[in-house]
This record gives C-alpha cells, sequence and structure tokens, in this order.
C-alpha cells in the first residue's frame, strides 16, 4: 500500500514537473526578458517580491513535507486495514467482527481525511499570499510610472507595454510557485520509495560468493546457533548431517526450531554461530541465487500467485515443458481435481488460491517442488493441509520423488516419518535424540517415543510441552473397544 501510494506520487512528479517547465517556465523567461529590454529599474523593482515569496514558499514546503509523510502512512495503513478486513472476510462474520472493524476503518479514514484537509490547506495558503505581493508590485509599479509622467514628464505609452508584460507573467509565475509546493508532496514520496528501494538485504551475498557446485546433496549442520531476538535463543550448538541421497526427519514439539533450520539453510537468516554445509562448502561463501535453484521447498502453508494453474507449478523451473508440468501434477496426485477444472491446467486460481481448497493448493505447491528437479527437497510438514486418503496419496508420490534426492521433512505427524533414515529430534532448540525410528522406539523413555504414545492416544499432533495426556479409564460413555484400541495403538 505504501509502495502504491509512492508510485503516484512519482507520477505526479514526473507530470507536474514536464507540464511547467514546457508552458510556464518557457512563458515566464520569455515575459521577463521582454520586462527588462522595456525598462530594467522597473523590472528590478518588481521583483523585490521575490525573497517574501520565496520565504513562504520555503515555510509552507517544509509544513507540507511533515504532513504528506503522515498522510502516506495513514493511508497506506487504511488500504491495508480495507485488504485484511476483505481477505478474512469469513473469520470477521465467524467472530462477529462487523463492528469493531467498521470502528477501526472509521477511525483510519477520518485520520486520513483530516489529513488530506492538513494539506490542502497550507497548500492553498500560497495563492491569497502570492496574489497579495503580486498586487502591491503592480501597484508599485503603475504608481512609479505615474509619478515619472508627472513629475519628470516622461509620457505613460512608454511604460504600458511593460505593465502589460508583468501582468502577463503574474500567472505562469503563480503556478511555478504552487508548482513548488505540490513538487514537494512529491518528492515526499519518491524519498520514502526510495528508503524501501535503498535497503541492504540482511543475508547479502560474500564479496567473493562463489556459485554453488552441489553433487550428491550432503547437508551438514556444524555447531549452528540462532537467535530472532537477543533474549530468546531458538537454536543452540546444533549439529547433524542429513546424508546425500537419504530422508532426514525433524520432530520435535512447537517452538523447537524445526522451521527455523529449514529458514536457515535456504540463507532467509544467517547463522549466529556455526557453519552450515552442503557437499562441503559454507553456504555463506556461496550466492544465494545458486543455493537457492538447487533445493525445492514446500512449506506448510502454501502459497500459489495470481495467473493459471499451469503458470504456478511453472514457477518451480521456468524451462519446463507442459508435459513435465503434467507429469509433476500426476506425482503430487493433483492431475485429477485439475483436469474437472473449467479450464484444466489453465484455469485462473485467484489471489493466493483463492478458487482452490487448501489440500488441493498442497498439491499443486507440492507439484511446483518436483518440477523442480532440485538436488534438495524440503517438506516442511508438506502434507498437514490434506485428509488421510490424499495424505496417503501424496506420501507414496513423493516416496517416489525422493528418490536421490536428499530430503528433509519437518513433522509433526510421526505417522508421515517412520520410515525415514533418520530421525532429529529437537527440544528448546537443542538435538536430544537422533537414529531410526525403531531405535528410538526401543527406549521406552526417550522423548521420541513419548511423541509417539500421546499420537497413538489421540491421533494429534505433537503437544506443545511434550507431556504425555492420560486417558480416562472406561466408564458407561466409554465402551472397552475404546481402551483397547488405544492400547493397539501404544
Amino acid at each position: 500500500a505504501q509502495v502504491n501510494e509512492n508510485v503516484n506520487g512519482i507520477r505526479d512528479l514526473l507530470s507536474m514537473t514536464l507540464t511547467s517547465i514546457a508552458r510556464d517556465g518557457v512563458t515566464l523567461f520569455g515575459l521577463l526578458g521582454v520586462m527588462i529590454y522595456q525598462d530594467p529599474v522597473l523590472s528590478l523593482s518588481s521583483l523585490v517580491i521575490g525573497p517574501p515569496l520565496i520565504y513562504t514558499v520555503v515555510y509552507l514546503m517544509r509544513r507540507v513535507r511533515r504532513i504528506t509523510r503522515e498522510s502516506v502512512q495513514i493511508n497506506s495503513r487504511l488500504i491495508g486495514a480495507m485488504q485484511e478486513a476483505t481477505q478474512g472476510i469469513a473469520i470477521v462474520k465467524a467472530f462477529t467482527m462487523e463492528d469493531e472493524l467498521s470502528r477501526r476503518i472509521g477511525q483510519l479514514a477520518n485520520s486520513a481525511e483530516h489529513r488530506g484537509n492538513k494539506i490542502a490547506r497550507v497548500s492553498e495558503r500560497l495563492s491569497p499570499i502570492s496574489d497579495m505581493l503580486a498586487g502591491l508590485a503592480v501597484t508599485g509599479v503603475i504608481a512609479y510610472s505615474g509619478y515619472r509622467a508627472l513629475v519628470l514628464g516622461q509620457p505613460p505609452g512608454a511604460v504600458f507595454s511593460f505593465i502589460t508584460a508583468l501582468m502577463l507573467a503574474y500567472d505562469p509565475a503563480r503556478r511555478l510557485a504552487r508548482m513548488q509546493v505540490g513538487m514537494e508532496r512529491a518528492l515526499v514520496n519518491a524519498r520514502m520509495i526510495y528508503e524501501i528501494l535503498d535497503l541492504e538485504p540482511q543475508q547479502g551475498d560474500a564479496p567473493e560468493a562463489a556459485e554453488a557446485n552441489f553433487t550428491t546433496g550432503e547437508v551438514r549442520f556444524n555447531n549452528v546457533s540462532f537467535r530472532y531476538v537477543e533474549e530468546a535463543p531458538v537454536l543452540q550448538d546444533l549439529s547433524f548431517v542429513a546424508a546425500a541421497g537419504k530422508m532426514t526427519a525433524i520432530v520435535g514439539a512447537s517452538g523447537a526450531g524445526k522451521t527455523t533450520l529449514v529458514a536457515l539453510l535456504q540463507r532467509f537468516y544467517d547463522v549466529e554461530a556455526g557453519t552450515i554445509e552442503i557437499d562441503g562448502q559454507d553456504i555463506s561463501k556461496i550466492t544465494k541465487q545458486s543455493l537457492r535453484s538447487s533445493i525445492a521447498y514446500v512449506s506448510q502453508q502454501p502459497y500459489l500467485f495470481e495467473g493459471t494453474i499451469r503458470d504456478n507449478i511453472r514457477y518451480g523451473r521456468l524451462s519446463a515443458t507442459d508435459a513435465e508440468i503434467e507429469q509433476a501434477a500426476r506425482l503430487a496426485q493433483a492431475d485429477g481435481f485439475i483436469r474437472q477444472q473449467p479450464l484444466g491446467y489453465d484455469t485462473p486460481v485467484g489471489e493466493n488460491g483463492a478458487s482452490l481448497s487448501g489440500g488441493q493448493r498442497q498439491r499443486v505447491s507440492i507439484a511446483r517442488a518436483i518440477v523442480r528437479q532440485a538436488p534438495i527437497l524440503l517438506l516442511d510438514e508438506a502434507t498437514s493441509a490434506l485428509d488421510n486418503e490424499a495424505e496417503a496419496k501424496v506420501q507414496e508420490a513423493l516416496t517416489h520423488v525422493m528418490e536421490g534426492r536428499t530430503t528433509i521433512v519437518i513433522a509433526h505427524r510421526l505417522s508421515t516419518v517412520v520410515n525415514a533414515d533418520h530421525i532429529i529430534v529437537l527440544e528448546q532448540g537443542h538435538l536430544v535424540e537422533q537414529g531410526t525410528h525403531a531405535s528410538l522406539m526401543a527406549d521406552p523413555h526417550s522423548v521420541y517415543s513419548r511423541f509417539h504414545r500421546v499420537q497413538g492416544r489421540k491421533g494429534l499432533g505433537l503437544v506443545d510441552d511434550g507431556a504425555p495426556i492420560q486417558t480416562p479409564a472406561p466408564g458407561p460413555t466409554q465402551p472397552i473397544e475404546t481402551q483397547g484400541i488405544a492400547g493397539s495403538a501404544r
């Protein structure tokens, strides 16, 4: 919203500048030449109004500069609030938030109106001031001309052409003064958009960064530590190896640092201490472009862009053919529902895939990762939005896709990682256990076993505190078969 406001301001700046220079600037300088040619003394005397006019313009520019910045920020918040309310209309209605959101948006609209009116009041102060100064100048010129005609005996006709040029020069001079105040508003927008454009990326490439040259795709975390804020470490001295061509699962309670681990691997953030290596290459010393082009990523919150289903899958690899896109969709169990759409693969998905269900968006996202054909595959709870039947199909498809690729899976449901080659268990940013499903389950007191028992009893994802959930004893409302099922799950 702020960028949109700023771009409109820059557009106005270019429009005003070109119009004023081409029309008013040329006219004003031409008429000033006529005035100086006719009477240099009167020309200098008429320019006495210049200093107070310039002072007024500078003063108003300072006021406009401050108010315009406030106006852009408030208008951006207003547009953002309206977009947020529109996108979340289902939640608004479900929680009967209409009145509260109406009140908030109304307050923002009133603030935007107040700032807009204030800008208009400040900007329009220039007109009466410039009119008054111009009137004084014209009056002075006529009075002096009359004095010369009556006292000095100079004919008055000689000054008529000068007064005509002076009167004609007033309008372009007034418009140029107004343009200067209006230009200051546009310059504020230009400054604000360059404040955004000039932001330095936090994860910039190293000065001598090389292109990635991955062969097997082995990922190694060496004593990695990271925190978003100083007081709350997320990962502490984390070390493990995701073997090349194997599936490594990362499990742990919410807040253990699983998703942060994936973000660090893609260099969305830089590590605080330690190193992350792929095939022995420190990822902080290779270009982000080459690093990320070697990684296919499926997030737990699938994001689709405006365009067709085919376009969204092709974003994984722009050179992919239609046949490769359709093959990726079949592997992701998406081909069936895509062909049921009105235009098949050429069906528009709407803003953020609004025309598709959550599960359908996730399968398109998985197809996008498949078509990328990258040596490293990151799955951040990739099947979280799927029902059991669709999840089983996608898991089967992913089994084929993961062959020969280094795969790192973030999982909450342990059923998705039973067949992993290696399982990493995190707890409060520390690696507490690692091994295969069988070796971790062999210890009934392990954290992994505790997670497995909790999920076996309730069929839920990991609980935040990891504490076992007590199963109530069977009673009149709980048939004995339920206890048997829970026992078998354990």
